[in-house]
């Protein structure tokens, strides 16, 4: 990534690519997050999201949390992940 932008949005970016892929993209979303960038991610993928992830906004029809990921995931632990 030439330019470092303060903020970073990912769609799903995980998707439609092999786990040795998704680990490489994970250190790098890591490195940019080390170097100052705020990571803003849309995964349907809880256990990543619990591995990865400092802070969660966990959104379903019905609710909205926000907050750190190891107390937002249980409040929310019987909704599936997609």
């Amino acid at each position: 990534m030439v330019q470092q932008a303060p903020l970073v949005m990912l769609d799903e970016p995980f998707t439609g690519i092999d786990e040795a892929t998704s680990r490489e993209l994970m250190d790098l979303i890591l490195e940019m997050h080390r170097q100052g960038q705020t990571i803003l991610a849309v995964l349907h993928d809880n256990q990543r999201v619990a591995d990865f992830f400092p802070e969660t906004l966990l959104l379903t029809p019905q609710r909205a949390c926000w907050g750190a990921t190891r107390a937002v995931l249980p409040a929310f632990s019987h909704v599936r992940s997609a």
